[in-house]
């Protein structure tokens, strides 16, 4: 039989009293000589309680003061009804605690008992709780996963802050990918088509990028931000970015031939890619966040991958410092985008050594065939993604499969995109949405450039090769 002091009653009681009152308790204190009797382990189970209702009670002020983001205990709309069990049992070993206080010793208390069955109880609900959230939490890491990086996850759920809204500054790898001439497909596709390319498309990138590790930031229609070096900086981001981008490019073979089976037109993407320092981190508002980067790097970036043809890979001169040696570059060129203050050299990727060993394989565009008489054309110049307001006359003198030398009334500078329009020999349009890029200066008496074609619909391409071939 357990004989408890009128102390150690009055400590007892006192706990069970704030509990019925909905206070917070403080745990009992043992003294330092106390055995390892009955006693001590019956205030070593009851404390155990203090603390998971101290735990419960907290969290339930905070939420009543909205402070949403306090952290929640483990299965808490379990732990409610526990406690709610429990309550039962307190109120009568209370009673019967009082009872005895005031001399009334015909009732007896079997703690081991009345109590260890009502803390075991708790103590199984709890598990289950433990699992069920568990399973909770698995569920919320599948469906986050399909937006965001498995380390952003467990950034998100493995952290008090993971929420929190802010930012740090640090130098990440920036890189942006677009398909060249997408608006000029979608007008030659239905929604469903537009979407279904796009998806696989995407699916195909999606996992060559989490595959290098890499942060998909977000998908810009047709394009696609990431990032390495956020939320965890690895030494190789540089070289990781580089090796990603190449096999991206690589794998658009693979992307066009399940397009032509489904009857989509082929696509050519062009990357651009950037290391510098940015803010990354929790931005939005307290009704929508997202894991994303911001500052001025991200705009250079994406002047960068603006001067991209399909199939090529443009880089910075500072990614090409953090990867060293091992990049393969294939020319280099300087280029003065809008709102940078200074001229700046960007590089044109085709491959890397080292660990990655990844290359591009060498494309040939073929020879320019002279043409007699030339193809009188228009074309207005593209100023990001808008066409301009004037239109120019000039004319294709020299035509290849996917390229084309032509001759000008005026002066224009390399990487321009023009918007090109065939004409025939009435002088209205024979073909539209036909665009390209100038990818060098031949003459500028008369203005001469060899252009690249970036969209090519099947009614100019149809045009140009009756005009090379007959």
């Amino acid at each position: 039989m357990l004989k408890l002091e009128e102390a150690q009653l009055d400590s007892i009681s006192e706990v069970f009293y704030r509990i019925l009152r909905g206070e917070q308790p403080d745990p009992i204190s043992l003294p330092p000589d106390q055995p390892e009797d009955e006693y001590a382990q019956v205030i070593s189970y009851l404390n155990r309680f203090v603390d998971e209702y101290n735990g419960l009670s907290g969290f339930m002020y905070s939420l009543s003061r909205g402070e949403l983001d306090s952290a929640a205990p483990a299965g808490k709309m379990r732990v409610l009804q526990s406690v709610k069990n429990l309550q039962a049992s307190l109120r009568h070993l209370t009673w019967k605690t009082q009872r005895i206080a005031t001399g009334d010793f015909r009732h007896r208390i079997d703690f081991m008992g009345d109590f260890s069955a009502a803390f075991n109880s708790m103590t199984q609900q709890l598990q289950q709780a433990f699992a069920d959230l568990e399973e909770a939490n698995q569920l919320i890491r599948q469906t986050f996963g399909r937006y965001l990086s498995d380390e952003i996850v467990q950034e998100i759920l493995g952290t008090p802050n993971g929420m929190k809204l802010g930012g740090v500054q640090q130098v990440v790898t920036i890189m942006m990918v677009d398909i060249l001439g997408f608006t000029a497909i979608c007008e030659r596709l239905s929604a469903e088509e537009v979407v279904s390319m796009l998806n696989q498309y995407f699916d195909a990138m999606t996992d060559i990028i989490l595959r290098y590790q890499g942060t998909i930031d977000e998908f810009l229609g047709d394009g696609i931000l990431a990032m390495f070096g956020a939320p965890i900086q690895r030494e190789d981001d540089a070289q990781r970015a580089l090796a990603c981008a190449l096999e991206m490019q690589l794998a658009m073979e693979e992307v066009n031939r399940r397009n032509r089976e489904k009857g989509f037109p082929e696509i050519e993407i062009g990357i651009g890619v950037h290391t510098g320092e940015v803010i990354v981190g929790n931005l939005g508002s307290h009704k929508r966040t997202k894991y994303g980067l911001v500052g001025h790097n991200v705009n250079l970036t994406s002047r960068i991958e603006s001067y991209a043809v399909g199939g090529q890979v443009l880089i910075s001169d500072d990614t090409r410092k953090a990867c060293g040696d091992c990049l393969r570059i294939k020319h280099a060129q300087e280029v003065m985008p809008k709102g940078v203050k200074d001229p700046i050299t960007i590089y044109e990727v085709s491959g890397i050594d080292g660990d990655f060993n990844i290359f591009l394989p060498q494309k040939s565009m073929g020879e320019l065939t002279m043409l007699s008489p030339p193809i009188p054309i228009e074309f207005t110049l593209l100023e990001g993604k808008h066409v301009g307001a004037t239109l120019y006359a000039g004319k294709i003198v020299k035509l290849g499969e996917a390229k084309a030398e032509i001759e000008a009334e005026c002066v224009c500078q390399p990487l321009t995109n023009l918007k090109v329009s065939v004409l025939d020999g009435k002088r209205s349009c024979s073909t539209k949405n036909t665009y390209a890029k100038i990818t060098e200066i031949c003459s500028h008496t008369p203005p001469t450039f060899l252009v690249a074609f970036t969209s090519l619909p099947p009614e100019a391409k149809s045009f140009f090769q009756q005009a090379l071939y007959g």
